[in-house]
């Protein structure tokens, strides 16, 4: 029983990571779309090569995300270092309003703290499913 409930959370941060992958690949598309349109100026973008170079670096972490997910499991290693990159792009966004350079208008304020919001969410969703694993893990050691 234990064994499959450490499979089960061991499935769901797997889902959860490649539900990350597809949000970062839409989130890629939308920066670039963003960067080659009059969008950029409306958000406040002052150089449209900012949201390209995003939304060209979206697609590494996109290739790396699956990269990690392409087997049975993903190694809660891996799964750490997605939150902590997750983590790391809100703590950017915080930065990039607080500095507020480039000086976004406030639809583009708007659309970063959007953005930060859904990848905070999968940040959270991984690490509860990680933490979930070590519990069940420790308990089913525990029990051997």
């Amino acid at each position: 029983m234990a064994q499959h409930s450490i499979r089960s959370t061991s499935s769901r941060l797997k889902l959860f990571i490649q539900l990350d992958a597809a949000t970062s690949l839409l989130g890629a598309f939308l920066f670039l779309g963003v960067g080659i349109s009059p969008l950029a100026s409306i958000l406040g973008f002052t150089d449209p090569i900012f949201p390209i170079i995003v939304g060209i670096g979206l697609f590494f972490y996109v290739a790396w995300l699956l990269f990690i997910s392409r087997g049975p499991e993903v190694h809660p290693r891996n799964g750490l270092i997605t939150i902590c990159i997750n983590d790391a792009w809100v703590l950017a966004s915080i930065i990039l309003l607080l500095v507020q350079l480039p000086p976004l208008t406030l639809w583009g304020k708007g659309f970063v703290i959007l953005i930060a919001l859904i990848v905070e969410a999968f940040a959270l969703l991984q690490f509860s499913t990680l933490l979930q694993q070590r519990r069940e893990l420790a308990r089913y050691k525990q029990a051997h």
